[in-house]
């Protein structure tokens, strides 16, 4: 009985503590209610068409954002979403205006807070490779994001396109290193999505520094001459 007392004062503290805890989380997921009806809104294409109706409704969906993350700092997917928002927000806006400038900062900043607690999620490392290469940042940190991107989620096809996408994108920017890490992240992962590699390279003019992963499997060589014709 001694024993069974002595713990009642320990489990009455461990009860409210996650009592407390359940109720910051049922505060913070009303708070972002807001934030989420907004996503859901971009989302849908017959409603985003209509930005003049969605315009009034971002700065309550960004304060009311920031009060859940104020709450539960460790949410990943609040970070995440704040990003999302900030830079749906700039591709909204006037390209190189003050505002514009302004949302991909905090684009960016909600991204990296959001990979310091779910580094493993590949598309946020995607997210912020596209908003440093809209700040102009192609050689500061773009290209390591995407290789994370494959790294930390190598399954995403998704993912895998939007990384091959951004790092064609990229090509003309980057030095002799990153083209090299470039061209070996395509020949590890080209066999997952060998059509869209092809019509990626095409776009961007760079059919030539892939021909050689095609070329030295028989399969591959097959699908490549019946995509573009023998001998391109």
């Amino acid at each position: 009985m001694r024993k069974i007392s002595w713990m009642m004062p320990s489990v009455m503290i461990s009860s409210l503590l996650l009592a407390g805890w359940s109720g910051l989380h049922l505060v913070a997921d009303l708070w972002v209610n807001p934030a989420r009806n907004l996503i859901k809104r971009l989302n849908d294409p017959s409603q985003s068409k209509n930005m003049k109706e969605i315009d009034p409704i971002w700065s309550d969906a960004l304060s009311s954002l920031l009060s859940a993350r104020l709450l539960v700092p460790g949410n990943a997917e609040y970070h995440m979403w704040n990003g999302w928002l900030h830079h749906r927000r700039a591709e909204s806006l006037p390209y190189g205006s003050d505002a514009t400038k302004g949302h991909l900062r905090e684009a960016e900043t909600a991204y990296s807070e959001a990979l310091e607690l779910r580094p493993s999620w590949g598309l946020l490392w995607v997210n912020r490779a596209q908003i440093r290469i809209r700040q102009g940042k192609k050689n500061e940190g773009a290209m390591a994001d995407l290789q994370h991107a494959i790294s930390f989620d190598p399954h995403n096809p998704h993912v895998l396109k939007q990384t091959l996408r951004l790092g064609f994108r990229l090509w003309p920017g980057m030095n002799a290193e990153d083209r090299r890490k470039f061209l070996l992240l395509v020949k590890e992962n080209f066999h997952l999505m060998p059509h869209s590699t092809i019509d990626l390279a095409m776009r961007y003019g760079l059919l030539a520094q892939i021909r050689p992963f095609y070329a030295a499997d028989p399969n591959f060589k097959a699908l490549w001459d019946k995509k573009l014709g023998a001998g391109r």
